[in-house]
């Protein structure tokens, strides 16, 4: 049996060997303007230019540029409004009023800005000669027809979205939502439905399938929560096959590790094949992958920490393979490191860390290593991996941290030694009245942890009772 981790593998490999039976999913049409989020399945071409014509690109006068090459050094040149479409000869100066997005006369090359005419009878008076093509937007400035407006493989943003609709693609084609199955697992499981009673001792709120969830919807993909299954080898069983018989991949929490309860592991090697049982990661070591037919099934652990990195690892990917676009991928940035951080050899860890903004860049301050600590996750900035060959980071040196915000923002945050509080709370309510950009993080440290992270420069602020 695999419950004690018998076909344990490292990440890079569990995770090739997951891709390796990754399935790109169908395509299907819909409204461009609907679009967002989407992938790409092939690469889209402009149907026509942007702009289509000739436009002007000032409130003024179309002109033809050779008609105003007298014009300059105090000699004024006299414009006649001409309303025709075609050349009215060499014989006369003709001009014609324009919006800015008007369509350029056959006849004109140019564009005199309204700010730069005097109107005289019948036309206008100039003193500045233009160049042909002053003020004028050519047909294909923008995009040319048959350019390349979207990748294959490309998540449609607003922006693509408005160059396509400007070039008459107003369909296009894009990867299915892959359905991913969620279910949870154990007896001791209650639902975070608004209006029901407080959880009780031994009861468990289930809100991992959420957080799973919401990372899909950003992938681009379909999730369906299938509610809780108890402790039951035989239901566990039925809706792991019903779950992959109607969905692209099924995810499965909790019941993948080796306690007495845990019946993931055994239930799906009775569905199917399993070719990993445990990871060398921390968090995230029980986790279980499998084929149920030829559909992926992916058994995280109950921890929530320790689901995110799974999930955020292995899950994120494999709904790239299946929608032919790049892996999720985070801003990186470099930080000091001024407390050497243990870690143990063997293991690749994922250590959760808040950036205290300086003068001479970040300083890496861990938060503390539980696995049930999901608000440590919320107040985190970002993953601190250390390879498996490591002992640890040493103090004085520099480290990669791969970012859960945006860089932008973290000179906004005041990184917080000790845990929240009602003055903290108060605090941050008025510092974000005056000053939106500006958060609190905590390390949630101990008074004399906090002191020492102070004096380290891994925190800027410490709120103690007094």
């Amino acid at each position: 049996m695999g419950g004690k981790f018998l076909q344990r593998k490292a990440l890079a490999e569990a995770r090739a060997l997951l891709l390796s039976r990754a399935t790109e999913v169908g395509v299907e049409t819909v409204a461009t303007e609907q679009a967002r989020g989407r992938v790409a399945a092939v690469a889209v071409c402009a149907a026509h230019s942007a702009p289509h014509y000739r436009a002007s690109a000032m409130d003024g006068i179309a002109v033809r540029a050779a008609d105003t090459v007298e014009a300059g050094c105090g000699d004024a040149v006299v414009l006649s409004e001409y309303p025709g479409s075609t050349d009215p000869g060499p014989d006369t100066k003709p001009c014609c009023s324009i919006d800015t997005g008007g369509v350029l006369p056959e006849w004109a090359d140019a564009v005199i800005r309204i700010e730069d005419t005097i109107v005289v009878a019948g036309g206008f008076s100039i003193r500045s000669a233009v160049a042909p093509g002053c003020d004028v937007r050519r047909a294909g400035e923008d995009i040319d027809q048959g350019a390349r407006v979207v990748a294959r493989g490309q998540r449609i943003r607003p922006y693509d979205i408005g160059a396509l609709l400007a070039v008459g693609v107003y369909e296009i084609e894009v990867r299915r939502k892959p359905r991913v199955a969620i279910i949870a697992t154990g007896s001791e499981i209650v639902e975070p439905v608004a209006g029901s009673a407080p959880a009780k001792a031994g009861e468990v709120i289930e809100y991992n399938s959420r957080v799973i969830s919401a990372s899909l919807h950003e992938w681009a993909a379909e999730p369906f929560y299938l509610g809780r299954t108890p402790d039951d080898q035989q239901a566990l069983e039925s809706i792991f096959r019903k779950a992959a018989s109607e969905h692209d991949v099924v995810v499965i929490i909790a019941g993948s590790s080796v306690g007495r309860k845990d019946l993931t592991v055994e239930a799906i090697e009775s569905c199917g094949e399993l070719f990993v049982n445990g990871i060398d990661m921390m968090p995230g070591k029980p986790v279980a992958l499998a084929l149920i037919g030829n559909t992926p099934v992916l058994g995280l652990p109950g921890y929530p920490v320790s689901s995110v990195v799974a999930y955020e690892q292995l899950l994120g990917p494999l709904i790239a393979a299946m929608t032919g676009t790049a892996a999720p991928c985070r801003e990186k940035v470099e930080a000091r490191v001024v407390r050497k951080i243990p870690s143990r050899v063997g293991v690749e860890e994922f250590r959760r860390v808040c950036l205290v903004s300086g003068s001479e860049g970040y300083t890496v301050a861990p938060l503390a290593r539980g696995a049930g600590s999901i608000s440590s996750v919320a107040h985190a900035h970002g993953w601190l991996r250390i390879g498996a060959g490591r002992e640890g980071v040493d103090a004085g040196s520099m480290a990669e941290i791969e970012l859960i915000v945006p860089e932008s923002s973290l000179p906004g945050y005041i990184v917080t030694a000790t845990p929240p509080c009602e003055l903290s709370n108060e605090l941050e309510d008025e510092l974000r009245r005056r000053r939106p950009d500006l958060a609190l993080s905590y390390l949630d440290l101990s008074p004399r942890d906090a002191l020492e992270a102070l004096e380290a420069g891994q925190a800027t602020l410490a709120l103690f009772d007094t």
